[in-house]
């Protein structure tokens, strides 16, 4: 069965397509700001209405079949945009779990995504036997994290690691298998915080650092070490320059898996570019990249002229005591296990989706950095974007050969504020304290 409608391809890394009425993106003649019409309240209204109606609730009608696979998968990408769930999608969604056994990859890995993310301790007896059939390490990856963090247990942490050896005793190295044998075990204590933000890690390079919450529900800070070596502040009032980031995607798995969120660890800034992204809207991104995405001579901006990827390689940048620190090696991991396309993007995503949400009025995204943007429901011109000040910095610091770290601070259940910053930072506190 062919979905109505049009397919438009999400970017990020999503791999799949979503049925949605694309709405055109103007510049107005003239204008200050940019107008994004799918940004207009009666547009809104109405892709809402499109999505629950035609794509989600039409299509949980039938049980998954070969003939409606790029649809249900569809039906989970909408679901998990806007976080719907009642009692007609959670009673489909448990039911099309039933048939893991006969239906493809794709279809499988996107409902193990929509329970992760809408239905965190509904379906432990189907996504328990998912576990233990399939032989596919993402899969499987997926499954046992659901249920470690659904019975979070001795008994099923065991259960999950004899699984695990059983079925991929062949496979050592596999790189989403590695992270998820470090999930199972305690989280290692994060080395100091100034060996990272010191001007000995990638020396004469500018580098970006977004800090983070372990819990992504809350949004991070992201500030500027230039090239010299100093944070960049705010010439007015002294404080250190910053943006919000959400670094959370609408499934909330963690950063090796596709579509989690976004990975801790280094990334390469690779240019400014524009994307024909509905959701993303028009203003410009940041484009990133992981190792194994380019080549190490391009990552490093010809710094390093290796021809191949290894963890030594990348663990060779890093300051001491963090050679060890699993959770820094997340992008390393990431892009060995073929992410791709995490950037640091806007959005036009209405924000009320997330109204409850911690992390309002920011959006979820496939696991990019998402920064703030508003859009008036009225004019559909952009109001506020923290994107665009982070664009403007790049152009008009002319930031090149720059480099992207994401740092996990703690376990708070608070937005990252820049007085965390400074309280775990010397390096920090002395230049606020004596600035240029």
């Amino acid at each position: 069965m062919k979905k109505r409608g049009i397919s438009i391809g999400l970017g990020t890394g999503a791999g799949i397509v979503i049925l949605a009425v694309l709405v055109r993106i103007l510049w107005m003649d003239g204008a200050k700001e940019p107008i994004s019409e799918r940004t207009l309240l009666d547009n809104r209204k109405q892709f809402e209405k499109n999505l629950i109606e035609n794509i989600i609730l039409e299509t949980v009608k039938e049980h998954p079949d070969t003939h409606n696979y790029e649809a249900w998968e569809s039906a989970c990408w909408a679901m998990g945009l806007i976080g719907y769930r009642d009692e007609t999608t959670e009673k489909a969604v448990k039911n099309a779990l039933g048939y893991y056994d006969s239906m493809d990859t794709s279809l499988l890995r996107a409902l193990l995504e929509i329970s992760y993310g809408l239905y965190p301790a509904e379906f432990i007896p189907e996504i328990r036997k998912i576990m233990h059939y399939t032989n596919d390490p993402k899969l499987f990856s997926m499954a046992g994290l659901y249920l470690n963090r659904a019975e979070f247990t001795l008994e099923t942490a065991v259960e999950i690691r004899d699984r695990l050896n059983e079925k991929f005793y062949h496979m050592p190295d596999n790189p989403i298998l590695e992270m998820f044998r470090a999930e199972l075990h305690f989280r290692p204590d994060r080395p100091p915080l100034d060996l990272i933000l010191s001007e000995d890690f990638l020396p004469e390079s500018p580098v970006f650092f977004t800090f983070f919450r372990q819990n992504r529900d809350y949004p991070g800070i992201t500030i500027l070490r230039k090239s010299s070596g100093q944070f960049l502040t705010d010439k007015k009032t002294g404080k250190l320059w910053n943006v919000t980031h959400l670094g959370r995607s609408k499934s909330n798995l963690p950063g090796y898996i596709t579509n989690g969120n976004t990975p801790e660890g280094l990334f390469s800034v690779q240019g400014i570019s524009v994307s024909e992204n509905v959701f993303i809207g028009p203003t410009p991104l940041i484009v990133l990249s992981m190792p194994g995405e380019v080549l190490p001579v391009d990552f490093f901006h010809g710094a390093i002229d290796d021809s191949a990827w290894s963890r030594q390689l990348y663990m060779s940048v890093l300051p001491r005591y963090w050679f060890q620190y699993l959770p820094a090696y997340t992008t390393y991991y990431a892009g060995m296990a073929g992410r791709r396309e995490i950037v640091a993007h806007g959005t036009t995503i209405d924000p009320n989706f997330s109204a409850e949400k911690p992390w309002f009025p920011l959006t979820p995204s496939l696991g990019c950095l998402t920064a703030l943007e508003l859009w008036d429901v009225n004019t559909g011109r952009r109001m506020f974007s923290d994107q665009k000040k982070l664009v403007d910095l790049i152009k008009k610091e002319k930031i090149s050969k720059a480099y992207w770290m994401i740092v996990e601070l703690d376990d708070k259940k608070s937005p990252v504020e820049l007085i965390d910053l400074t309280r775990a930072s010397r390096i920090l506190r002395l230049q606020l304290e004596s600035p240029e």
